[in-house]
């Protein structure tokens, strides 16, 4: 009787096991589908199902389910992309039977289905994007340059929102690029700006008049034919330096010259001038938003010139020159702007004529939306940041200007700023002076900001848009018109952003 009696307890038992084994395994089944079909939607570029996306669903398809779980034959997961740019999935097993088995109990198949969604409601997107000059530098890959892959990320997280959408959904896009300003000149009221300004400029002093004479005392006059090359090789090539540390590398360039006698020890005569170079000149340049390098070098180069010297016809001659001297006060100087306001609910932009050239002549400053970069608002210094003082107006990103000027804004305008003295010894006190500048140089005298090293030093990067719906093609014009320059400011670029 015990031997009949457990031939229905196994079955009963055994029904127990595996109806528990055939749920658990169904359960993790469906738990590892969700979850490789989540992962290839997260991973998709935009709408593209690819490879990458792919292997990433059936990688966490494989770590939520493993092969064997519960005697479980090796499971089978197809991924794919659906008409509406999501991703869906089957998967499927064997179960066989343990102790249904004697019973004769075939095994069991379980299907189970999934699919991923992104979807994106009502969206506004601020990209606050750098482009300051190191953005030209290449990558980790070494492939392309940094701005090359912001460009593509921007427009693929473009792609993927717009895919993820439904219909009806409004996504709007705006920008704030940055290096060591923003350009946000043409979006703010012509009253958030101020009417006049006081920069680091020059006005018009006096002028004087010196008077000096020479006499020529050269015995001869010298005249020189052009280099004629013998042998030896010689050319140049560039390479891209970092925007912000546009340096040319120190020359290696050695000239050996060997002259031959006069012809005569006397009077009129010819005689040669033969050089031998070896080694390489380099020189950089800011051009197009890159660091330019070129080396020129010489391999042996060989070359030969005349030079020809004949009794000088003026010898003993008296030359009086005048000169006249304009005298300039480099100072802090008001300047009315609110020319370049323009009429309408934004600024405008404009020209000013400004009494700054050399020899006491205008220069015209345009500001535009090209170069409608801003000096920002009051701040206040302090020693530490647990807090933000009332006054430090240029942090408050929800202020709204009042008549007070300290809380408006003023138009970046470096063609108007003169260094006092030089770059790396800027004098406080004003200078009087009849020096009226160079912009040549590595640190010249007096330069204007705007003159030297323009779009390095002095940079002003694409201008900011505000938040707008968008297509495709816009923001792919948009991003490759992107402009790379100036060193970094990552504060103002967010700052803009929040605002």
């Amino acid at each position: 009787m015990m031997a009949i009696a457990l031939i229905p307890l196994v079955g009963m038992a055994g029904s127990a096991v595996d109806t528990a084994r055939v749920y658990y395994v169904k359960v993790r089944l469906q738990q590892a589908c969700d979850a490789g079909v989540l992962a290839g939607r997260k991973t998709m570029d935009g709408t593209d199902f690819n490879t990458s996306a792919y292997q990433q669903a059936q990688a966490f398809f494989g770590n939520n389910f493993k092969t064997g779980m519960l005697g479980s034959q090796p499971p089978t997961f197809v991924p794919v992309k659906t008409t509406e740019n999501q991703v869906a999935g089957t998967a499927s097993v064997v179960v066989p039977m343990t102790l249904t088995k004697l019973m004769g109990m075939n095994p069991v198949t379980l299907n189970v289905a999934c699919e991923a969604k992104l979807e994106i409601p009502n969206l506004d997107v601020m990209f606050v994007l750098d482009t300051t000059g190191s953005m030209a530098d290449p990558d980790q890959s070494g492939s392309q340059s940094k701005i090359t892959g912001l460009r593509a990320a921007v427009l693929n997280f473009y792609r993927t929102v717009e895919a993820a959408k439904k219909t009806g959904t409004q996504v709007r896009y705006g920008f704030v690029p940055y290096s060591s300003n923003v350009n946000v000149g043409m979006l703010l009221k012509p009253e958030w700006m101020v009417d006049e300004w006081k920069y680091q400029s020059r006005v018009a002093d006096r002028t004087t008049t010196s008077t000096s004479t020479t006499t020529d005392n050269n015995e001869y006059v010298y005249s020189y034919s052009g280099w004629t090359k013998l042998s030896g090789s010689s050319g140049s090539r560039t390479s891209t330096g970092s925007l912000e540390n546009c340096y040319a590398p120190a020359n290696t360039a050695k000239t050996t010259s060997t002259y031959t006698d006069w012809s005569s020890p006397s009077g009129s005569a010819t005689r040669t001038l033969t050089q031998v170079i070896n080694g390489s000149n380099y020189s950089a340049k800011v051009t197009n938003g890159a660091c330019v390098i070129t080396e020129t070098w010489y391999d042996q180069y060989t070359q030969r010139r005349t030079e020809t010297r004949n009794p000088n016809p003026n010898k003993g001659k008296q030359t009086t020159t005048t000169t006249t001297n304009y005298w300039w006060n480099y100072q802090q100087v008001t300047f009315d702007v609110s020319a370049l306001k323009g009429n309408g609910a934004t600024m405008a932009g404009g020209k000013l004529t400004l009494p700054i050239a050399n020899n006491f002549g205008n220069r015209e400053i345009f500001w535009n939306a090209s170069n409608a970069c801003i000096e920002e608002r009051q701040t206040i210094k302090q020693v530490d940041y647990t807090s933000i003082p009332a006054n430090a107006y240029d942090l408050d990103v929800d202020m709204v200007p009042t008549s007070d000027d300290t809380t408006k804004w003023k138009p970046w305008l470096p063609k108007v700023i003169f260094a006092r003295n030089s770059l790396t010894n800027w004098k406080v006190l004003p200078v009087s002076t009849n020096d009226q500048g160079s912009n040549s140089g590595t640190n010249p005298n007096f330069p204007n900001i705007g003159d030297f090293n323009n779009g390095y030093n002095a940079p002003c990067p694409s201008s900011a848009t505000k938040l707008a719906v968008q297509t495709e093609s816009e923001i792919t014009a948009y991003v490759n018109g992107l402009s790379v320059g100036g060193f970094t400011h990552h504060d103002i670029g967010f700052l803009w952003g929040f605002a």
